[in-house]
């Protein structure tokens, strides 16, 4: 609720004017500072204030206005929201491999088989560095 204080000075004079209809009542340009005499600008006289009353608003908008997080969220909380519509796929390209026959992607090397084959080339390196010497 906002109340409103106007001195007397400019309510009698505001409506003198009116009632005397020597102004329009919906002027293109109307300063209220063209109304009132300059002794009651100059003299502090014409005031206005406004009070806000804020109780009925805050017991209205208070929750939403004030709504803040308690903590931070935990790194827990935000994997679960992240990972919420992200699941496991079904794996339909294993077949076996042709020189072990153990399971392996296709199109891929097989795991064992080229562990297999970097031992072998690491062998056979440090065997042809050991003639260099």
């Amino acid at each position: 609720m906002a109340t409103f204080r106007v001195s007397n000075l400019f309510n009698r004079q505001l409506s003198s004017i009116i009632n005397n209809k020597s102004i329009p009542l919906f002027p293109k340009i109307l300063r209220v500072d063209s109304l009132l005499p300059y002794s009651a600008i100059f003299t502090n006289v014409w005031r206005e204030t406004i009070t806000i009353n804020t109780g009925i608003l805050g017991q209205l908008f208070g929750p939403f206005l004030w709504a803040v997080p308690k903590q931070r969220t935990s790194h827990s909380k935000k994997r679960i929201r992240s990972m919420a519509n992200s699941s496991l796929k079904d794996i339909s390209n294993i077949g076996a491999c042709q020189a072990c026959g153990r399971h392996k992607l296709t199109h891929h090397f097989c795991s064992f088989c080229y562990a297999d084959f970097r031992r072998r080339a690491k062998k056979e390196r440090q065997m042809a560095q050991s003639e260099d010497e």
